[in-house]
């Protein structure tokens, strides 16, 4: 065996052995027990922002499409942007959401009746109404953008 034929099998072998050792690494990350199977959704990351939000909206949501809900503090709300869900309805401790609101975004709510006539609410006609709720990011980013989602309340009149 020459020595350029020694120099390339130690090279050979000491590229296998590396990605060998990477692999079986992140194998050993993927299935260790001792790791939680969820990892917990930290807020604040960029990419974990527009997840956080969302599923600060499915529950908030949930509350909201309740005819218990006092109408009165919804459109108190429209057209308003607050820190927090808590200061633009005006909810009880037990109303708010479990999940996580994100620093750095505002939440607003809107009605969609006024664009849409068919949709404004009307209690005692059965008519239920669209509402609109958005986070808007408080600094203009191309990292951070706004987040819709669009609700029905009284669920029950909702189909």
């Amino acid at each position: 065996m020459t020595m350029l034929e020694v120099l390339i099998a130690i090279m050979l072998f000491a590229v296998f052995s590396g990605v060998m050792v990477m692999v079986s690494e992140l194998m050993a990350a993927m299935l260790s027990s001792d790791q939680k199977s969820a990892a917990p959704l930290e807020c604040g990351a960029t990419m974990a922002d527009r997840a956080c939000v969302e599923l600060f909206f499915d529950d908030l949501v949930e509350t909201l499409e309740q005819p218990t809900f006092s109408l009165a503090n919804l459109r108190a709300a429209l057209r308003q942007c607050k820190p927090s869900a808590g200061q633009l309805l005006n909810l009880n401790y037990d109303q708010i959401p479990a999940a996580v609101w994100p620093e750095g975004y505002e939440i607003c709510l809107y009605d969609y009746g006024s664009v849409n006539s068919r949709f404004i609410e009307d209690l005692s006609a059965d008519k239920p109404g669209l509402y609109l709720l958005q986070a808007q990011p408080v600094v203009r980013s191309p990292l951070k953008a706004p987040v819709q989602r669009l609700f029905c309340r009284p669920r029950s009149l909702c189909s």
